[in-house]
């Protein structure tokens, strides 16, 4: 199910995020912003570097198919300025690639 997501993504998840990330995939390959709240969701209840930057590329994912708008909305809703240091009007799209 990780075959959904672009390499750069996968590649740079840490370790113990692919089962979180594949209870929130089902059989449309698309990132959903719910899917994608559910992943933040996770990492931020795990808070390490690691996580930080498995959101990150996250965000790049939803920012390319959603728009830095879609982004903007997640970093205020999860609070990841707080959190992971993320803050709005930053382009993730080039992150990992």
């Amino acid at each position: 199910m990780l075959e959904t997501f672009s390499p750069a993504f996968r590649e740079h998840l840490p370790t113990g995020t692919n089962r979180f990330v594949e209870q929130a995939q089902d059989d449309n390959p698309q990132m959903t912003l719910d899917r994608a709240r559910d992943i933040i969701r996770q990492q931020v209840s795990f808070g390490s570097g690691y996580n930080r930057n498995a959101v990150r590329l996250l965000l790049g994912e939803v920012q390319r198919q959603y728009g830095l708008d879609a982004g903007d909305q997640l970093i205020r809703e999860f609070d990841l300025e707080t959190v992971f240091g993320l803050k709005t009007g930053t382009d993730f799209t080039r992150v990992g690639q």
